[in-house]
């Protein structure tokens, strides 16, 4: 009888052992899917941003050269890899096409590209698709004869001598010159400026009203702020002709500008704002050097320039095109 409660109570330990080990078992089982489908959630992630920022670069390539349908293969970046090629069942570039194009029951228009980017991470691999154009022109001057066209509070400044547009504040007031549909919401407005004299220059954008008393968003650049520092690039907001608020200010050495009036003076660069809704961007030979959000927003206006006091400004060639724009996206995981 003895024997018998022994075994039984041998059995019972046992099959709470067996239990326990069990639950162990399944405890374990469970934190290591979880910690597995985690692992998976974020290379998920990972990879999608890896395939955006193929898009993103795919269509900074576009904008620089409209006819480009290299893509790039396994680009490496932040552990990962993208990838963008063109051809059958890939991207389509019908940027400068004289036709539509069907792709898989899609058609792909004149004037836009079709872009296919694939980001790969750890086991994980997403495609994402874009349809996009680059934007339109809205306006082009490269002065190879005048001037003309050009509103300014100042009269006579069109003088162009060999294509450079010359404006000369050496002995004249505050001088603004504008251009363009006050109708023009989201764009990007870029020149080429070499100053040959003076300590600074301005770009206008969304400018409404008269030249005397203009609403408008300053995008500047001034020597004599900080030129212990590279000078200040600065954003102001136009109201009735007057500077009404600061928005952002940036010192040179902030963005990498050194060398003073070397880095001024009798260079070329290139000035490049876009604004998009209420967010607007500034680079000079596509170095950001602002960026800002904007409160409250001008939406909508001209471009034009407010070059600093006692400055000689040569302007060699400006440009004004609507923002890319993502007509579609699609996504597969």
């Amino acid at each position: 009888m003895i024997c018998s409660k022994r075994g039984y109570l041998l059995l019972f330990v046992l099959g709470i052992g067996s239990l326990i080990f069990l639950a162990a078992i399944a405890s374990v089982s469970l934190s290591s899917q979880e910690t597995f489908q985690q692992r998976f959630s974020e290379n998920g992630a990972k990879a999608v941003a890896l395939a955006d920022t193929g898009l993103a670069k795919s269509i900074g390539h576009l904008l620089e050269n409209a006819e480009w349908s290299e893509g790039f293969r396994e680009e490496a970046n932040e552990g990962g890899v993208y990838s963008v090629s063109f051809g059958e069942n890939a991207s389509l570039n019908n940027l400068r096409g004289d036709s539509p194009v069907e792709r898989d029951g899609q058609t792909i228009p004149i004037g836009t590209a079709y872009l296919e980017s694939t980001g790969q991470y750890g086991s994980r691999s997403v495609t994402s698709s874009a349809l996009v154009s680059t934007g339109e022109l809205l306006f082009e001057d490269h002065f190879t004869t005048n001037a003309d066209g050009w509103n300014s509070n100042q009269p006579g400044l069109t003088v162009v001598l060999l294509g450079q547009w010359i404006l000369d504040l050496s002995v004249t007031p505050q001088v603004r010159l504008f251009k363009g549909d006050e109708s023009w919401h989201n764009y990007t407005f870029e020149a080429d400026v070499l100053l040959t004299q003076g300590t600074g220059l301005g770009l206008l954008v969304r400018v409404t009203g008269d030249v005397n008393s203009p609403n408008a968003y300053l995008v500047g650049y001034s020597l004599l702020e900080a030129p212990e520092r590279g000078g200040t690039f600065h954003l102001d907001r136009i109201e009735n002709g007057m500077v009404v608020e600061r928005i952002q200010t940036k010192r040179g050495d902030e963005v990498g500008i050194v060398g003073l009036s070397a880095w001024l003076l009798n260079v070329s660069h290139t000035y490049r704002i876009a604004v998009r809704d209420n967010a607007l961007t500034a680079e000079v030979d596509g170095r950001e050097v602002l960026k800002a959000i904007l409160s409250d927003p001008l939406n909508e206006g001209r471009i034009g320039f407010q070059p600093s006091l006692l400055s000689v400004l040569l302007v060699d060639r400006v440009t004004v095109r609507t923002l890319p724009e993502v007509r579609a996206r699609w996504r597969e995981l």
